[in-house]
Order: structure tokens, then sequence, then C-alpha cells
């Protein structure tokens, strides 16, 4: 596998992430913050993270635009840059399966209700004034039948 390709990598953290517990996202450029000019970003880490439904642990962004999107409760933990204690912290998170259960179901119950690129496209030809295509329409009402699903179970 090439991972130096965009598809491939997208394809490796997918793959691994919808394994995976726990799942770290950052401010993008967190170690050189000179390369982010002063500019705060919501990185694709946080949509990945919640679309796995992981349990997302690191520093969001503190702007409208991310408390807008991930407004839910427990949509990123927040831990410290240094990561000290990380080992006792997610001991902790582990002990407590209601809460972490809670947060990954929520993860993806959010992620198909709102993140999925057809909401977009409806933002997007609502602005030009054009109707939804019906194929637009069922792709909604499929994500909202899985976000039941994912909801009762």
């Amino acid at each position: 596998m090439d991972t130096n390709t965009p598809i491939e990598h997208r394809n490796l953290i997918a793959n691994i992430s919808m394994r995976s517990r726990y799942f770290i996202a950052y401010l993008p450029w967190i170690n050189i913050p000179s390369e982010a000019n002063g500019q705060v970003e919501v990185s694709f880490r946080f949509f990945e993270g919640a679309g796995a439904g992981t349990v997302i642990i690191g520093i969001p962004p503190s702007t409208p635009t991310f408390k807008k999107l991930f407004d839910w409760d427990d949509a990123v933990i927040p831990i410290t840059k240094d990561s000290s204690g990380i080992k006792r912290f997610l001991k902790s998170l582990d002990a407590d399966v209601i809460r972490t259960e809670k947060i990954r179901k929520n993860g993806v119950i959010q992620s198909l209700l709102r993140h999925d690129w057809v909401y977009r496209w409806r933002d997007i030809l609502e602005l030009v004034g054009m109707k939804p295509d019906p194929k637009l329409e069922a792709r909604e009402n499929r994500l909202k039948e899985l976000a039941s699903l994912v909801e009762k179970s």
C-alpha cells in the first residue's frame, strides 16, 4: 500500500480508526505554529474520528465554526499538548464504559446527520436557488435511517 497518495492515506486512516477506541486530534500545525500564520482551521481529523465512532481526545480549535460543527457533549475530550498522565487518563476513560459508549454513538450519529457531503451540497443548491435531485434526498433519508439504527443499538 502506497500511503503517499491521498486516497491510500485516507483509506489507511479509515481502516485504523474504525478499529480504534481512541483518536487523537489536535489543531493543525500544533507543532509548527509558524506554518499556521495565526490561522486556526478545523482539521479533517475531528470528522474522521467522530465518523469512525472513536472517542476523540486532543485539543479542539476554539472557533465559532468548530463549536457549531461539534456542539454535542464530549465531542472532543480535551488533553494537554504534552500528554502528561495520558496512561492514567485513558484508564479512567476505559473504566467509564457508559460514557465512552455514548461518546462513540453520538459521534457516529452526528456524523451521519450533519457531516456527510450531501448536506454541504444541499446548502450550495439552496444558495443558488436550485432544487435538490431526488437522489440527494434519498441519500439524506438513508443517512437518517442509519443514524436511527445506531441510536437503537
